[in-house]
Parts: C-alpha cells; structure tokens; sequence
C-alpha cells in the first residue's frame, strides 16, 4: 500500500501565488503590443484556471485528509473502546 502526502498548506500558497500572478499578469496585458494580447490573455486565462484546479483539488483533499485523520482517531483508540 501506497500514500501519498500533500502539505496542504504549501498547496493552498502555491495556489495563491499562481492566483496572484494571473491578476498581476492580466493587469500588464493593456502594455502588450495588439497582434500578441489574444494570446497571452489565453496564456493569463490557462494560469488562472491551473490556480483554481489545484485550490480545488487541495480542499478536496485536505477534507478526505481531515475524514481520515478522525477515522483513525476513532478506530485507534488507547484506551480500547474502539469508535467510543
């Protein structure tokens, strides 16, 4: 059996910067020569959208994470009253 581990908090920064990064990239779009606009606001639009992917994903796995963190509480319990 396998895991694989998230630092979620690291996930949720990442994502925000990359957020970030696509609003600061949308605001410099109006300095941008016209014939190249097109595709850079596809280039802002695919980072934005990669930001919210990877937010999303992140919270669906923080709450699996949380879920297992408390079945396991439940099912390990020291005191041998197992989901007491």
């Amino acid at each position: 059996m396998s895991y694989i581990f998230v630092d979620v908090d690291e996930a949720r920064r990442c994502a925000g910067l990359m957020s970030g990064h696509a609003e600061e990239f949308g605001a410099l779009l109006g300095g941008a020569p016209e014939a190249m606009r097109e595709k850079l606001e596809a280039f802002r639009q695919r980072l934005a959208g990669l930001a919210a992917d990877l937010s999303a994903e992140t919270e669906k796995y923080a709450a699996a994470d949380e879920k297992m963190k408390r079945l396991h509480l439940m099912t390990n319990d020291r005191s041998g009253r197992h989901g007491e």
